[in-house]
């Protein structure tokens, strides 16, 4: 992979019989098998990524090895860590997102408890989805172990 985001345009140039085919995509000739009619679909995702796609089902692994490329140069920056396969770069976003926000709600619930006050059936509910959604991550190791330690209690009932 190079230091500079491969351009979807040198990958273009890098295929045969290339034609645009909407606003973000174009249909190539398919390098990695023999191809008469137009079966590689490329394209810009609104990721930033270049996506690939042989409708004669050739697995992109083997189109990017017959053009000299790898995985990584189809991501923004490489940054292929920051991918989750079928759901892009925004389901880590979401991920944080429901991270931060389990907290809160578990950080409020344990306020309410501290001042005496009684939480809603649906501050209940959020409080118990939160617990067991902190709790899988537990278990699956990406919570670190100093907040592992507040949430080894389900939250009690009102």
């Amino acid at each position: 992979m190079s230091e500079i985001p491969f351009d979807i345009q040198a990958l273009l140039g890098r295929l045969e019989k290339v034609k645009k085919y909407n606003s973000r995509g174009w249909m190539s000739l398919c390098p990695a098998h023999r191809d008469k009619d137009r079966s590689l679909s490329v394209a810009r995702g609104h990721d930033g990524r270049i996506l690939i796609h042989c409708h004669a089902g050739c697995p992109p692994s083997a189109v990017l090895a017959a053009i000299g490329l790898t995985f990584e140069d189809l991501f923004p920056d490489g940054r292929i860590s920051d991918w989750v396969p079928g759901q892009g770069f925004s389901a880590r976003k979401r991920a944080h997102k429901t991270t931060e926000r389990d907290k809160t709600v578990l950080a409020v619930a344990e306020g309410a408890r501290a001042s005496g006050r009684a939480l809603s059936p649906t501050d209940l509910r959020l409080e118990r989805e939160a617990f067991k959604r902190e709790l899988k991550r537990k278990r699956a190791g990406h919570v670190a172990r100093e907040e592992s330690e507040q949430v080894d209690q389900p939250p009690s009932g009102e």
